[in-house]
């Protein structure tokens, strides 16, 4: 911003927006005033008048504290900043300005409304919504007061909690005032230009009242609430609030309540509503992305206040957009299913990755010609396909062929809101018109070939489940042979090429043919001993024993074998602690110390044998795993470090060992007891069945263990080629290999003019977008954005109702986490997470209990609650919404039930055994 830059502007009259001088509601009713938009005339006073004021306050110490400041310390001394900014002087040229102003509100009639436009305010990713103070009919005389005012609550405690947690400097750089003609308004509200509840894009929603619009914003009436379609304008919802009073401006500019008669009346006819809807979408698309406005009606007609966008919602890519008001597509996210738990956007490389995997293990399998690298059919055409950073069924198609209720009973196990969501969905609404070439003829032409290619995976299922003894030891041949292999590869350091491309059908091969029958086997029996448990009328208790506590079960290990070295590093001497530190800084300080230790190698032969122990045996694991661009727990092990000494090592009930061992007693009882009731026959059966599941149930991850060992020596590659293209100047980080394709990095090999950072930008454009906007991605999406949810349930006031996951009971204090080293986490604190993966094994060993919105019985944090004995609940819709960060509750894994408890009540477990 240069001296030459205006100190301020009117609109209508500016010739563009200018963010940077008129700060973001500034510049979106300029925009809106240039493209024609009702917008009521007014002023803006720009970044350049209150440059003087933030340049004295930098100087003051309550800003310099605030920097570096605490958390804790950031109220009081934003409340300091909040009283000085009240009371700077005026320089000449800001009092030449005022003047000015003034003369500008008597020409607008007297009374204006004074509304904040920070520079940083109305973003894409924080709207700063009713954090800074607004004043309503100002008159000339008020004007320097109301313009302070609106200055100072910048620094208020609540606007810099706001931007500690948006991830902005706790003070902001620069501000700019609106001055703004005050409507006498007869009804005025809101408007979203899609549906803040659902999603969906093609809908308007729009909440109004009589009077001025600050009776909607602040809460104190409950507003009419219309629903509107926008390519055919019809009403699709209307609900009318009660509207008891209405806020009107007085001759001397103040607001007052007064009753209303027609509270029961909806104050807009279906015409006022279209014209608003209309008004709305033209902000829309002048903005190129979802916004919300504020609106008001006088005797003038309607009138666009303000506009900004909406900051939390989930984009589509517009490859998988259907046109408005066509038939929809209904989409399955499989990246939050149990193999994949992934909620967040997956790297470029990663879904290239996945596409090579699924491409492999069908033309492997099934047969059939395979795809060009990277290429994949129109999504209309498909049954799976990645887009916009994820992975997704196309439910549609398979509605041609299977009912959404049979599709819901697989579902039920892995995440019970997706079931629910099936049960009660009309599949004739999403179905697709024609069926898709993928379920042709062409599938059953190729079934026997199929059948002849599966022969030895099934032949073995079948001898696993009538020799377990002699299938296990092979089984244990065959991986061990593969661990070998896999050894081999990465000693011999092959290219990149050649172990992403011409390794991958063996591997694939080797891991389905030797632990895909074990899998199916011990899956098999479990439920044959349940479903005979049931039969000869054991308890509930019973039954679920027998599919708890089961031998080598690598993720509930590896948990284990954490919580031992956590013991071993328990006496571990490390440097001494800063008295002056903080207690987190004397954590952090802790951390480095014993990672520095470990990886000098100075630390006692024992801790390093359990440190080497743990990296050899799942160094290859991690947070998000199944993307190849997330580290593992061998790539950045400070984090693992982290984890492993927040553990809770003198608590013997958070003991994942003794939980595992406790379990296992009781699935062994729970046998004699089936034992015990059955004849001669039946007990020759149970103890063969139970031979299959000591022997196989407990590999239900072991296929996933083993391809992600495989896709780290992938990892490895692909971080080395990294290297070498920062090292020739065309990538500035390693990392952002990552942001490619296999087709990138080959024409890169190719052309050495192929400019890599530019493709890498408009391959992460879409990321971007998601990463600003979602906090979680849904698991059903319609192809015009509508997120399909169950029916709503009845609950108790103060309760969350899911599924029954883990029995127990346990009380704390919640935690809600994004990721696991997303924030401080206790031993004994609730952990509450829309899904979670191994990677969070770590966290699950000390917490007290676990509430997940995405899961079922099969999802991994729920099988390893289970194994460690901790109270699980799952399948609670809106779960991260619907709790605080820091609350407390009691988890009642027999019921699933959450219920809410007052400030203060005592952590407590009461695990069964």
């Amino acid at each position: 911003m240069t001296d030459a830059a205006p100190i301020l502007i009117d609109f209508p009259g500016a010739d563009e927006a200018s963010r940077t001088l008129h700060g973001g509601k500034g510049a979106a009713l300029v925009r809106g005033a240039l493209a024609g938009l009702p917008v009521p005339a007014g002023s803006i006073l720009t970044t350049r008048f209150f440059a003087p004021w933030i340049e004295r306050l930098t100087r003051s110490s309550p800003w310099r504290a605030l920097q570096t400041a605490e958390a804790e310390e950031h109220p009081r001394l934003g409340a300091e900043l909040e009283a000085l900014a009240l009371d700077l002087p005026l320089e000449d040229r800001q009092r030449g300005t005022f003047d000015a102003l003034t003369r500008r509100v008597e020409a607008l009639g007297g009374r204006v409304a004074v509304r904040s436009s920070a520079p940083d305010e109305d973003l894409a990713a924080a709207s700063f919504a009713g954090a800074h103070r607004t004043r309503l009919g100002v008159d000339a005389a008020g004007l320097e007061t109301a313009v302070r005012d609106c200055f100072a609550s910048a620094f208020a405690p609540r606007v810099v909690s706001y931007r500690q947690t948006s991830g902005f400097a706790p003070t902001p750089s620069a501000f700019a005032v609106i001055v703004q003609r005050q409507l006498d308004s007869q009804r005025a509200g809101v408007a979203f230009s899609i549906d803040p509840e659902t999603n969906d894009f093609d809908h308007v929603v729009i909440e109004a009242a009589w009077g001025q619009g600050e009776a909607v914003v602040s809460g104190r009436v409950e507003p009419d609430h219309l629903v509107i379609d926008k390519p055919s304008g019809r009403i699709v919802d209307r609900r009318t609030g009660s509207k008891l009073i209405q806020l009107r401006l007085t001759a001397d500019g103040s607001l007052v309540e007064r009753p209303v008669e027609t509270a029961d009346t909806c104050c807009l006819d279906d015409d006022r509503a279209r014209d608003i809807a209309r008004l709305v979408a033209q902000v829309e698309a002048l903005a190129s992305a979802p916004v919300d406005i504020e609106w008001a009606e006088d005797d003038a007609g309607l009138h666009l206040l303000q506009s900004r966008p909406i900051t939390r919602y989930v984009p589509l890519p517009p490859e998988m957009m259907t046109a408005p008001g066509a038939r929809r597509r209904l989409y399955g996210d499989i990246a939050l299913s149990s193999g994949l738990t992934i909620n967040g956007p997956i790297s470029p490389l990663g879904l290239d990755w996945m596409r090579r995997c699924i491409d492999s293990m069908v033309t492997t399998f099934v047969g059939g010609r395979r795809p060009r690298r990277g290429a994949q059919p129109p999504i209309a055409d498909a049954l799976w396909f990645t887009a916009g950073g994820r992975m997704y069924q196309n439910f549609s198609n398979l509605f041609v062929l299977v009912n959404p209720r049979r599709l819901a009973r697989p579902s039920a196990g892995v995440d019970t809101l997706t079931a629910a969501t099936l049960e009660s969905l009309d599949g004739a609404r999403y179905r697709a018109e024609r069926r898709p070439p993928s379920l042709g003829w062409s599938l059953v032409r190729r079934l026997p070939a199929t059948l002849v290619r599966l022969r030895a995976p099934l032949v073995r299922s079948v001898a696993a489940m009538l020799r377990p003894a002699r299938a296990a030891r092979r089984l244990e041949r065959d991986l061990a042979a593969h661990r070998q292999e896999l050894d081999a590869l990465a000693e011999r350091r092959p290219s990149l090429e050649t172990i992403a491309a011409e390794h991958l059908d063996r591997h694939l091969r080797r891991v389905v043919d030797a632990t895909m029958p074990a899998l199916g086997a011990g899956l098999s029996a479990v439920a044959l001993l349940q479903s005979l448990a049931r039969r000869r009328g054991l308890p509930p208790s019973e039954v679920e024993a027998l599919g708890l506590g089961f031998i080598g079960n690598v993720v509930a290990e590896m948990g284990i074998a954490l919580f031992r070295l956590a013991r071993s590093l328990r006496h571990l001497e490390t440097r001494p602690d800063d008295p002056t530190a903080g207690a987190e800084q004397a954590g952090n300080n802790r951390v480095a110390s014993t990672a520095a230790l470990l990886l000098t190698r100075q630390a006692p032969a024992d801790v390093l044998a359990a440190w080497d122990d743990v990296l050899a045996s799942y160094g290859w694991r991690g947070p998000s795993e199944m993307d190849l661009a997330s580290p593992r727990f061998a790539d950045r092990p400070e984090d693992l470090v982290e984890q492993v000494l927040a553990m809770p090592i003198d608590t013997p009930a958070l003991d994942p060992q003794n939980a595992h061992e406790r379990r296992v007693a009781e699935r062994r009882r729970a046998t004699e007891l089936l034992r015990a009731r059955c004849g001669p026959f039946g007990r020759r059966l149970v103890d063969h069945l139970t031979q299959v599941v000591e022997h196989f149930a407990g590999h239900r991850d072991t296929p996933k263990h083993a391809n992600l060992r495989y896709f780290q020596l992938v990892r490895h590659r692909l971080v080395e080629r990294g290297e070498m293209l920062v090292a020739a100047g065309r990538l500035d980080d390693a990392g952002e290999v990552f942001d490619l394709t296999f087709s990138d990095l080959g024409a890169a090999d190719r052309d050495p003019a192929f400019d890599l950072r530019a493709v890498r930008h408009e391959r992460t454009a879409f990321h971007r977008v998601l990463q600003r906007t979602v906090r979680t991605f849904p698991v059903l999406i319609d192809s015009r954005g509508r997120i399909l949810r169950p029916p709503r349930g009845g609950e108790r006031a103060g309760e969350l109702q899911g599924t029954p996951i883990s029995s127990g009971r346990a009380r704390g204090r919640v935690r809600l986490l994004d990721q696991p080293d997303a924030g401080p986490f206790a031993a004994g604190d609730i952990l509450v997470a829309y899904a979670t993966d191994p990677g969070w094994t770590p966290l699950l060993a000390r917490a007290g209990a676990v509430v997940l919105e995405i899961g079922g019985a099969l999802q991994h944090g729920a099988v390893v609650a289970r194994e460690y004995g901790k109270p699980c609940v799952a399948g609670i819709d809106r779960l991260l919404e619907r709790l605080d960060d820091g609350c407390f509750v009691e988890v009642d894994g027999d019921r699933g039930i959450v219920r809410r408890l007052d400030e203060g009540s005592a952590p407590t477990s009461d695990v069964p055994g």
